[in-house]
């Protein structure tokens, strides 16, 4: 197969039986920046070597083009929303609710709103100006379109606003707008969510002070366990290796990666002889299964993550919570009874 595709790609056209059809997607991204590009429905056309023809983008049941599919451009931080002040030029994000149950129609109802915003080149505007959003609710088993509401939004910040009971009910749409030029917001799956009930602060906060307490005796199980057999400056750097392993390895990347050893080889080593590729190679797998039995015995600490539910005001998970418990007992159990063993055996001197 050619070196360009991707093994998701592969993994598709393989899976295409001879004499079969399969629709495929041509994604078209424009780099020329405040630029507007319209596109007809015959634009695009794929001519194939293999076939000697060319192909033609699907049809409707009544044998018209389909449209093109217009995807606004994606960013590091999300997928982006440009910004401006005229609806029926600026872009427009729909967060579908469906089958919400259980809202009082004459209550308040709290949404809230974490997105990072985003200055493009042709905006003229002061380092510190927020960036204003625009966010209005249409119920669709109504028909009624509620107000606009307008926000200012700061970069990875939280925006809190309230819609009405009446409309946020049911099946609904709501809809945002950047509506400052030369703006973008970065839109997440998770960036808007709709607040259903309340949980007291008190115990959001003693959960969380549990979890830093079994992370904070983790450790501590974990200096002991090191300061038995090596001194303490060497049982220092051993506990703080320990704690990060976990998560060094998840930095550098899958460790289960299965082109990882191909990449490296393409990258590094290309035009090699059939014996260097070999050495390469196995020597790529050996470290893949070593950083694979690192991180099995490494306790991930990425379980006791609690101060981003606390910063967003999210009540604490119970899986989280038992995440962080067993991380505790599966690690801290074993560390002891060893440290005891150990510390048993070892002659104090009088």
């Amino acid at each position: 197969p050619p070196p360009w595709l991707s093994d998701e790609a592969l993994r598709v056209l393989g899976n295409v039986k001879p004499g079969t059809t399969k629709r495929i997607y041509v994604r078209v991204a424009f780099a020329s920046p405040a630029t507007e590009v319209g596109v007809k429905a015959d634009a695009m056309k794929i001519y194939s070597p293999r076939l000697h023809r060319t192909l033609l983008p699907a049809k409707s049941p009544d044998g018209r083009f389909l449209e093109p599919i217009l995807c606004p451009p994606f960013s590091a931080h999300g997928q982006l929303l440009r910004g401006g002040p005229e609806n029926y030029r600026t872009p427009l994000a729909a967060f579908a609710f469906r089958n919400i149950r259980g809202i009082d129609p004459q209550k308040q109802i709290a949404f809230e709103l974490h997105v990072s915003a985003e200055r493009s080149g042709e905006a003229r505007t002061h380092q510190e100006e927020l960036t204003d959003a625009e966010v209005q609710v249409y119920n669709l088993d109504s028909n009624e379109l509620g107000s606009p509401r307008l926000l200012n939004i700061e970069s990875n910040r939280t925006a809190y606003f309230e819609e009405s009971g009446k409309l946020t009910q049911g099946n609904f749409d709501l809809l945002l707008r950047c509506r400052t030029k030369g703006h973008s917001l970065c839109l997440t799956e998770e960036c808007l969510k709709m607040v259903r009930s309340r949980q007291s602060f008190v115990t959001n906060l003693l959960a969380s002070l549990f979890m830093l307490w079994l992370f904070s005796l983790l450790t501590i199980v974990i200096a002991v366990f090191c300061s038995t057999f090596v001194s303490w400056p060497i049982a220092v750097v051993l506990t703080v290796v320990l704690l990060l392993g976990h998560w060094a390895i998840g930095q550098l990347g899958d460790a289960s990666q299965a082109t990882l050893s191909r990449n490296v080889l393409n990258d590094l080593f290309r035009g090699a002889d059939p014996k260097t590729s070999q050495v390469v190679t196995s020597s790529m797998e050996a470290l893949t299964g070593l950083m694979k039995v690192i991180s099995a015995i490494t306790p991930d600490i990425e379980n006791f993550a609690v101060i981003e539910f606390i910063a967003r005001g999210v009540m604490v998970p119970i899986p989280t919570m038992l995440a962080a418990l067993r991380v505790t007992v599966e690690f801290g159990i074993p560390l002891v009874a060893l440290a005891f063993i150990v510390l048993k055996r070892k002659e104090v001197a009088p």
